[in-house]
């Protein structure tokens, strides 16, 4: 696996596909050396946690936390 690079875009709230992809990549590279999860661009109104509505902080931890754990889900098997 050394030296070796693939992209493996999902929709990252799909957990099924996170699955597929990590299956799929880890049987071309031989296996998952690290899992690098981005979200891109800021939240919307984001600030001080206790100034944000319930549900810009739903928002904030679905896409930021929980997009995360799943993604570390599919992958681990094959870390």
């Amino acid at each position: 696996m050394r030296g070796r690079c693939a992209w493996g875009g999902s929709n990252a709230y799909d957990a099924e596909a996170l699955a597929g992809a990590s299956a799929a990549l880890s049987a071309d590279l031989g296996g998952l050396g690290v899992l690098h999860h981005a979200v891109p661009g800021a939240l919307e109104g984001f600030g001080p946690a206790l100034e944000m509505s319930p549900d810009l902080l739903r928002t904030f931890l679905d896409t930021r936390v929980v997009t995360m754990l799943v993604a570390a889900q599919a992958a681990l098997p094959y870390l």
